[in-house]
């Protein structure tokens, strides 16, 4: 966010400012070597003095992976495009090496029986429900990471990842809803078995799951007019 704040500056700059301390070239620079900082910082945690979470085991992955770097990659190329009209050739390559890094690690987590996107996979890269980490559904973040790859693909187009994403998309919001009172689970063993830990319970309902539904299911319907994504944006509104 400290990256895309300092590339925001550079928007609203005056060209005609030359100050050393406040012109945009300056502001540009800042921003974009925060952004390489950033995924330097996603391989490696403890860059910024945070452990390496081992969730998903040494050498594994976790869905948040590819959320940081498709969100961040997507705002930033928006905003500097903003700013200049259009990426130089050595920024186009790094933000298109973050787009591809996320489609990588989202087919990773991609179950494609029951069509959704679980949490953590380990160094095999083989998802493992054999236990509770491995067996750890988040709808939410599912949804989220499958209106990214729809953004991505605008950028890096992929078929087969904008299909993953279609598809993942009702998986997630079919496997997370609770159709005894509504809404859309906050954690879940995907499963059904009961989860070791956390800091909502299963059945808890929360407000960001449900916003991200509704986006993610007006970008669907924008893409394709399937009428499943206008249904599920009316039961997610509702």
């Amino acid at each position: 966010y400290r990256a895309l704040s300092i590339a925001g500056v550079a928007k609203v700059v005056p060209e005609e400012c030359q100050e050393d301390y406040a012109n945009r070239a300056t502001f540009r620079a800042g921003a974009i070597r925060l952004f390489k900082e950033f995924r330097s910082m996603v391989a490696d945690p403890t860059l910024c003095g945070r452990p390496k979470v081992e969730s998903a085991g040494p050498g594994g992955t976790r869905l948040g992976e590819v959320m940081c770097t498709a969100a961040v990659a997507l705002h930033f190329e928006q905003t500097l495009t903003a700013v200049e009209g259009s990426l130089d050739a050595a920024q186009a390559a790094e933000n298109k090496a973050a787009f591809q890094d996320a489609l990588k690690l989202a087919r990773l987590h991609y179950d494609k029986e029951r069509r959704v996107f679980v949490e953590n996979v380990p160094a095999s890269g083989v998802i493992d429900y054999s236990t509770p980490d491995g067996r750890f559904f988040n709808p939410g973040h599912s949804v989220e990471v499958a209106w990214f790859l729809l953004r991505v693909v605008e950028v890096v187009p992929d078929s087969e990842a904008e299909g993953i994403a279609l598809k993942a998309l009702l998986g997630s919001l079919e496997a997370g809803w609770d159709t005894e009172h509504g809404g859309i689970f906050y954690m879940q063993d995907i499963l059904g078995k009961p989860l070791l830990d956390a800091t909502v319970v299963s059945e808890g309902k929360l407000w960001w799951p449900h916003t991200e539904a509704i986006y993610a299911c007006m970008l669907a319907f924008a893409r394709t007019k399937d009428q499943a994504y206008l249904d599920w944006l009316g039961k997610g509104h509702d």
